[in-house]
């Protein structure tokens, strides 16, 4: 097992290159890749660098993994042209139409092989094994969805090794970050600060803008959002990381692990020290603590396994089909509509003919099913005037309830 990792700039091709862990280099043009940051021109320089000094068992990978609609995917064959193939052994892609494209560049250029993104969906065998003989011989490797519990992952890899046996290597991302939602609409410039726009204002195409988000529906926060040329990007709070599962996964069959620190170039990050503090012999050597206490030193944000030991995404649907927060009976009398800490909470009312009165009991449901008291002793208005009585369509604030979160149910307890 090695690993893949991304080259940003050509001072750090030398760390890079005389890594023997290193077995990719992958190069991310700004127009053809989700994260990119290189033009053209620099691809064409930094592929031709390491082509001259790397050693003979890395690759250099062009990575092509954008989702496009018809006129997105005609600008990125004009990109495309401006870059040397010949420079590169492989081109990394995830949508579909890119895939059956650079199968067909594959009969112009030798040298080039592919390897399909499955990171995004494809969860189940027979979809990947179809992938996989829709590419033949010109698909080189496979990168498996990090969404794949460990037993099912095991079971999964023993399958496709028996079948395509050394033909197809396979690659799960070792440590990045968790991409829980994408849009190709601009969802963060609407609502940002004038300082965060006037940061980006001369470049925009070539940076992006970050925000951290909080959830509606949750007590969570600390969700980094980006937002650049490609869409709008939202990220777990935390980090996935399976590096000290080297073992184990090499065992199952997994050929490479990707370092993907691309969020974290230009802070106290250094990914030739990582890579050597990091190496695939002493992550073996180690004992657990060590390893973990080895991430945390050298990784700029909180870690976890994500699905890997467990894939409870269905667990909520219980908690979401709650009867009290789908059925509105004849007591439903409004929605919580905002939520702060120690100061209110602010309520609108939306049964008709109800009227909403000082000294009345609620029952308060939750979108996780809890259930919570309140005794009405005092409302405010938005004119923060203390009100006995709150109509239709009018919004009221109450004293917190600790547990209660945005889109709660309010009834009135009888």
């Amino acid at each position: 097992m090695s690993y893949v990792v991304y080259l940003q700039e050509s001072v750090e091709v030398k760390g890079i290159v005389e890594n023997i862990d290193v077995d990719e280099i992958i190069l991310s043009a700004a127009e053809l890749s989700r994260f990119g940051s290189l033009k053209s021109s620099q691809v064409n320089e930094l592929a031709s660098e390491l082509k001259s000094v790397k050693a003979s068992h890395q690759k250099v990978v062009l990575e092509w993994d954008i989702l496009m609609t018809q006129s997105r995917f005609e600008n990125a064959l004009k990109i495309l042209d401006k870059i040397d193939l010949e420079l590169f052994d492989a081109i990394r892609v995830q949508d579909p139409g890119a895939y059956e494209y650079v199968l067909e560049v594959c009969d112009r250029f030798s040298n080039l092989r592919v390897h399909l993104s499955l990171e995004t969906g494809n969860h189940n065998l027979e979809a990947i094994k179809k992938w996989i003989q829709y590419g033949g011989e010109k698909l080189e490797k496979v990168i498996l969805s990090i969404e794949i519990p460990k037993q099912r992952l095991m079971k999964i890899l023993e399958v496709l090794r028996n079948e395509f046996k050394e033909r197809v290597k396979f690659e799960l991302l070792g440590i990045g970050r968790i991409l829980l939602f994408y849009s190709p609409r601009k969802l963060v410039s609407p609502v940002a600060s004038e300082d965060i726009i006037e940061e980006t204002k001369e470049d925009f195409n070539q940076k992006a803008l970050e925000i951290i988000g909080s959830s509606q529906e949750s007590p969570h926060s600390g969700f980094p959002i980006v937002e650049n040329r490609h869409g709008t990007f939202m990220f777990h709070l935390k980090d996935h990381c399976l590096l000290d599962e080297y073992d184990t996964l090499r065992d199952a069959g997994i050929d490479h692990l990707r370092i993907d620190d691309r969020f974290y170039r230009g802070l106290e990050f250094n990914l030739e020290s990582l890579l050597c503090e990091l190496s695939l012999n002493r992550l073996v050597e180690l004992e657990e603590k060590e390893r973990d206490r080895l991430l945390k030193a050298y990784w700029p944000c909180s870690l976890i396994k994500g699905f890997f030991r467990a894939n409870k995404s269905d667990v909520l649907f219980k908690k979401l089909k709650n009867s009290r927060l789908q059925n509105r009976d004849e007591s439903y009398i409004g929605d919580v509509v905002d939520v702060q800490k120690d100061s209110h909470i602010a309520f609108i009312v939306k049964a008709p003919s109800k009227i909403l009165e000082v000294g009345q009991k609620l029952r308060i449901y939750t979108p996780d099913g809890k259930e919570k008291s309140l005794s009405l002793d005092f409302m405010k208005n938005g004119m923060n005037c203390e009100v006995d009585k709150a109509a239709t369509g009018d919004i009221v604030f109450l004293r917190p309830v600790s547990g209660v979160s945005i889109r709660s149910m309010v009834y009135l307890d009888s």
